[in-house]
């Protein structure tokens, strides 16, 4: 307040502390999954021939031997992209043999039973730091909100948006 009425009034405090303040923020969390298959075939035909010409006392003889080679490559792979904010996990499997499905539907297994209790996730971490709705937060519980994956955004307000502020730019003695 003694910024606003001593220190070089409005324009004075959004230099030093900004335009915008938070307002609040969205609380939550987010799972996302991704699977995916390609698959590919290859088919190539080599033709070589080789001609042997042979001339004796004016009687030429040719003979030529050729060689078909043909190949054929086919293939399938499948892959899973997931994610999940509360627990910064990342997920990221790829198989192209058979063998390798089981690890692609366990990832899979993983990020589904993820998303299916995300909110009873949300609200176990939110008690353990005693925060209830509609309670004032202190700038720790602010800062584990941000750091923890629990903040999927932040409100943001522009200064002049607030009563006070319209007040404060428009009167003398603001104290």
């Amino acid at each position: 307040m003694a910024m606003l009425k001593y220190g070089g009034g409005y324009e004075a405090f959004t230099e030093k502390y900004g335009d915008y303040f938070v307002w609040g923020y969205r609380l939550g969390g987010d799972t996302g999954l991704m699977i995916s298959s390609k698959s590919f075939s290859t088919k190539k035909d080599e033709s070589y021939g080789i001609t042997l010409t042979v001339e004796v006392l004016l009687i030429e003889v040719s003979e030529t031997w050729t060689k078909d080679i043909h190949s054929f490559s086919a293939g399938k792979s499948m892959r899973l992209v997931g994610y999940d904010t509360l627990s910064d996990t990342n997920w990221n499997v790829t198989t192209t043999a058979e063998s390798g499905i089981t690890a692609l539907v366990d990832g899979t297994r993983e990020v589904i039973l993820a998303s299916q209790n995300i909110l009873e996730r949300t609200l176990k971490e939110l008690e353990k730091q005693n925060m209830a709705d509609g309670d004032d937060l202190s700038h720790e519980q602010c800062e584990f909100l941000t750091g923890s994956g629990l903040a999927v955004e932040l409100v943001l307000l522009p200064m002049s948006a607030l009563r006070d502020v319209a007040r404060w730019t428009t009167e003398k003695n603001v104290i």
